[in-house]
């Protein structure tokens, strides 16, 4: 993994190599340049693993389904935002006519290489879980 910075450390990209793992390596960006409120913009590359949840259900309180894929995959879009430094980030993944998106978790591996362009943004934000566990963005009081 490796990152760039503008000249005015408002835009990041961060490059990821085989092996690497894809939200663990993002949080650890988002440590080490001080990344409090920010936006995935965009990531494109490719996974030989795929771990990501999506909800089971429409009704409240919400309920998660995970799946773990192992298999070469495109990734076709990866939005997400940081708030009070904690990455948040769905992607969606696919090969030929294969389709799989959701939240992105843990353990998801890169296979050949993966890019992910960060912006700063000029907010103070932060999740605060509602009564059904929601965590919805807020300005930080």
């Amino acid at each position: 993994m490796d990152t760039f910075v503008s000249s005015d450390n408002q835009t990041i990209v961060v490059r990821f190599d085989h092996g690497d793992l894809l939200l663990e390596g993002l949080q650890r960006a988002a440590d080490e340049l001080g990344l409090e409120t920010a936006a995935l913009v965009t990531g494109y590359g490719a996974l030989s693993r795929l771990h990501v949840h999506w909800g089971k259900h429409t009704g409240l309180p919400p309920e998660a389904v995970y799946g773990v894929y192992e298999e070469p995959l495109e990734i076709c879009a990866m939005p997400g935002v940081i708030a009070d430094g904690q990455v948040h980030v769905h992607i969606t993944a696919g090969a030929g006519e294969r389709i799989i998106s959701g939240h992105l978790e843990p353990e998801t591996v890169v296979c050949w290489l993966a890019e992910v362009v960060i912006q700063r943004l000029p907010l103070d934000l932060v999740r605060v879980k509602d009564q059904w566990g929601v965590p919805l963005l807020q300005r930080r009081e």
